[in-house]
């Protein structure tokens, strides 16, 4: 899911990654919800992502179609493991799951940076950054969302969720100097009032 999220915010905004990923969580819930509302949510969020190959099409953006893909593909990704993550919690008590879930996610990538592994590791500064990356882009934000998951009510827990694609576009905007263009910010919206609709219609 990471690789593949990497991949698509080297080739397009982070704001309009972000986006585009929540497709897979919003399908996997219209389907586990078997809910003519919750399928008419995910067509709203279709529609948002349409507006992002409009601007494309008409030259307002630069977006390559690699990233699109590598984003669908860590959508889908994300819900095979809302799937995976919610079996294990059933399973395994306290935060041993995602001790096992990094150990795990961690072996099919290890053989890409293995080319890279003597180069990193004799560079202090190159080190600093895998581990930073390894702590703030996988361990810390995964605890704290296995934890926020347990003791929230599910609504809120997918509310507050769903305001993600708004903060990395506006985190892409303040400290990336991605600006996004009215059709773009007009996706967004979209996409995050179909998370937030999802999730109250859970609740």
């Amino acid at each position: 899911m990471n690789a593949f999220f990497y991949v698509a915010i080297s080739h397009i905004p982070l704001g309009t990654a972000v986006t585009i990923e929540f497709i897979g969580p919003l399908v996997l819930s219209a389907v586990l919800s078997h809910s003519i509302r919750d399928v008419l949510w995910v067509g709203l969020a279709m529609v948002g992502v349409g507006l992002f190959g409009v601007e494309r099409l008409f030259g307002l953006s630069s977006m390559r179609p690699v990233g699109v893909v590598c984003a669908l593909g860590a959508g889908l990704f994300w819900a095979l493991y809302i799937l995976a993550a919610d079996n294990a919690g059933k399973k395994v008590t306290g935060t041993g799951v995602i001790a096992i879930v990094l150990l795990i996610g961690s072996l099919p990538s290890t053989p890409l940076g293995m080319a890279n592994l003597f180069m990193v590791a004799t560079d202090a500064h190159l080190l600093l950054l895998a581990i930073g990356t390894a702590i703030l882009a996988s361990l810390v934000p995964y605890t704290l969302e296995f934890l926020a998951l347990r003791r929230l009510p599910p609504s809120t827990f997918g509310i507050l969720l769903s305001m993600e694609p708004a903060v990395a576009a506006t985190a892409g905007w303040l400290l990336l100097n991605q600006h996004m263009g009215v059709l773009g910010m007009l996706a967004v919206c979209l996409v995050v009032s179909a998370c937030v609709g999802t999730a109250t219609s859970k609740s």
